[in-house]
């Protein structure tokens, strides 16, 4: 019997690790980790034992940075062990994101699941924290890896958006920034670059110049002097980039609030203003050679551009309970009334920087806002002067609590947009639902089978194809929907 260790549960925070193997007919311990001393780092957690070869053996690092993580191989039950990684190479022509970032680790990171193919001793296969590999030739001197990638996606979608125009599906993702979906059967072959950060946080469209997009990026180590703004003129395939000015707040000296990734950022309808929010909120509406305060609004709301009105914004106080428009371009804000929600909509908040928000505007119809707050949708049609509950007369969700949605096209003869939504009830159900009637009847477009962990980082409609949504998982990419066609 072989086991294998690790000082923590990873995939970081592993100081050391170890393999040993247990001869059962004596009950003797042997010591088999493959290094050790000055050369030892991080643990050991795959594992695999070669049922067509006796003896033969496999155990993976994990959390090994400075050496690099690799799948140890013995053909004599640990006496010794070769390194694979030094002995290999890839092939990661059907998904080239793969290739984008640190190359010095491209055997890849996080390995935690190893495998033998049980009746063939030369396929084996390993995780990492971007796909799962295999080859064919672990048999051989030099070995070949591939992608097994056919239903299988191991990458955190972070933001996603559905324009009018141009592609259907622009992404923002976790360590491999996100990608222009021009196609949605191929790896795109170039991410979004200008700024060149591994995490895309937010981006956002403009509804009657739907190719002009934003978006907020960050990395993995603060740096006060980078950039992470960024917008495009073409429907996301070039970019440039923007950097806010420093602003004080209160008494503290002047900072820059868009380092990081902090600062979410919206585009008006007709391309030409961008608003980012953060301790305060800050316009442009030159490509970011000059900048604005708006006037009339509380730190640390979040602006939200109407996607018809060029010249309507609203920012949204979660912690008051407070909405403003502006009708000036972002220029100056005044509180209105928002009768009929909540008096606490502080659960509605994003609580970091890569949380979409609770509060989406409806394209083509200028002045509709739709929001969930304590698990309930809201809506609004007079420029957020007073909101309606949308109810459900269905017993079904009496007790379910909507945590994140998207809106999509309308059905035919709906005055509603589709609403797609991720509701849960009595914490022990979730399902994906879509509702053409405003909330008041709902079909389930998912099942038990397709549920990827119950976590939704966001979602969104398609605004030119009636059924379609578009699924955020958190660590199983994108999935996307059509409504099933009726027999």
């Amino acid at each position: 019997m072989y086991i294998d260790y690790c000082t923590a549960i990873g995939p970081n925070g592993i100081a050391d690790g170890a393999v040993w193997k247990l001869d059962t007919r004596s009950g003797k311990w042997t010591d088999i980790t493959p290094v050790s001393g000055e050369e030892a780092e991080g643990g050991y957690m795959g594992l695999s034992v070669d049922a067509t070869h006796r003896g033969r053996v496999a155990a993976s690092t994990v959390d090994r940075w400075g050496r690099h993580d690799t799948v140890w191989l013995s053909n004599d039950a640990g006496a010794h062990w070769t390194s694979l990684r030094e002995h290999s190479t890839r092939d990661v022509s059907a998904v080239p994101f793969l290739s984008f970032d640190k190359p010095d680790s491209a055997f890849g990171g996080w390995i935690s699941g190893l495998g033998f193919d049980p009746f063939d001793g030369g396929t084996l296969a390993y995780t990492t924290g971007g796909t799962v590999y295999r080859t064919a030739d672990a048999l051989k001197p030099e070995l070949l890896w591939k992608p097994w990638v056919e239903g299988v996606e191991e990458t955190v979608p972070l933001s996603l958006v559905s324009p009018t125009a141009g592609a259907h599906l622009i992404s923002g993702i976790g360590d491999v920034r996100g990608f222009v979906h021009d196609r949605l059967d191929a790896s795109p072959a170039q991410p979004l670059l200008n700024p060149d950060l591994p995490q895309t946080d937010n981006v956002d469209w403009a509804g009657l110049a739907p190719k002009i997009l934003v978006r907020s990026v960050s990395g993995y180590f603060s740096d006060p002097e980078g950039v992470s703004l960024g917008w495009s003129p073409d429907g996301g395939h070039s970019w440039h980039e923007m950097i806010a000015p420093p602003v004080s707040i209160g008494s503290a000296p002047a900072a820059r609030i868009d380092v990081d990734g902090q600062a979410p950022i919206a585009v008006a309808a007709d391309g030409k203003t961008f608003v980012i929010s953060g301790e305060a909120l800050l316009a442009t509406a030159d490509r970011g050679r000059t900048w604005w305060r708006p006037k009339g609004v509380p730190a640390k709301a979040r602006a939200i551009a109407d996607k018809t009105d060029p010249r309507l914004w609203y920012a949204v106080d979660y912690a008051g309970a407070k909405i403003f428009v502006s009708r000036d371009g972002a220029r100056s804000f005044e509180q209105v009334a928002a009768k009929g929600l909540p008096a606490d909509i502080s659960d509605a908040r994003p609580y970091a920087r890569e949380v979409q928000p609770a509060v989406l505007p409806r394209p083509g119809t200028p002045g509709e806002l739709w929001l969930i707050t304590g698990g309930h949708f809201y809506r609004n049609t007079d420029f957020a002067r007073s909101f309606s509950a949308m109810t459900s007369t269905d017993p079904v969700f009496r007790d379910m609590l909507f945590v994140t949605f998207g809106l999509g096209k309308s059905a035919p003869g709906s005055a509603f947009p589709t609403i797609y939504g991720f509701g849960i009830k009595m914490m022990q159900f979730g399902g994906l639902w879509r509702s053409t009637d405003g909330g008041a009847n709902w079909v389930r477009i998912n099942d038990d089978a397709h549920q990827w962990g119950l976590r939704y980082r966001a979602m969104t409609g398609d605004p030119r194809i009636f059924g379609r949504v578009y699924v955020a998982t958190d660590g199983r990419g994108i999935f996307y929907g059509d409504p099933a066609p009726v027999p």
